[in-house]
């Protein structure tokens, strides 16, 4: 909404001039005995000869006119601004998802960082089972989706792919549950990768974000 009033007063702020200026004709019209009695100026003759009526009709013709165009250009302006965000509909639902999932599996992992401790097999199979988690939350059908629409910048389809890669790679990645792979140096090797990991999606998640602004404006502006 605000977005399309600032739309509407940057190609309407013509019709609004004239419409200032009609009504300032008209007051001066209206009050010029007032204003230039007893003045025999030629600026004064001038005002006092100033036939307002027509040129107050003529300016309104003017606004009506300029009205008119801007009107039309702010409707193709929105009609190609509602095009390009159709052409956009499955990047901005990925969006919205990755927005939902990067979350949810930041806090998957967190847990499971959390919860395994070095020589304990059992609290490392338990935190494995909690990665095990993140396949319920990949979203597999519009990762692919976006992938085949080769309309789409590349950069664009590269990030997607990054993202989706990064959760894929946590939903594999596994602590040790046999000597010496519960070692700590083991474990925290482990811990290292999904936090690089969660680090991939979400800068990924912001860098998708701006490669969809910036094609959103290329777009717009052509």
């Amino acid at each position: 909404m605000a977005k399309l009033t600032v739309n509407w007063l940057r190609e309407l702020w013509p019709v609004i001039a004239v419409l200032i200026f009609s009504v300032i004709v008209i007051v001066i019209g209206i009050w010029s005995p007032a204003f230039v009695g007893g003045c025999v100026t030629p600026l004064c003759n001038a005002v006092r000869n100033l036939e307002w009526e027509s040129l107050a009709a003529g300016l309104f013709g003017l606004a009506g006119g300029v009205a008119v165009i801007a009107i039309a250009r702010v409707q193709i302006k929105e009609q190609r601004r509602a095009d390009v965000e159709l052409q956009l509909v499955d990047l901005d639902a990925l969006i919205r998802q990755y927005e939902v999932d990067v979350p949810r599996i930041r806090v998957i992992v967190a847990a499971a960082i959390w919860e395994v401790k070095p020589d304990d097999p059992k609290l490392a199979s338990a935190a494995n089972n909690r990665l095990r988690l993140v396949e319920a939350v990949l979203p597999r059908k519009l990762v692919k989706e976006v992938a085949n629409q080769h309309r789409l910048p590349e950069s664009v389809r590269i990030i997607s792919s990054s993202i989706w890669n990064a959760m894929n790679t946590i939903k594999g990645v596994s602590f040790g549950v046999t000597p010496p792979h519960t070692h700590y140096t083991q474990v925290e090797a482990t811990r290292q990768i999904l936090r690089s990991l969660v680090y991939d999606m979400e800068e990924g998640l912001e860098r998708l974000r701006v490669e969809r602004d910036n094609y959103f404006k290329l777009l717009i502006d052509r």
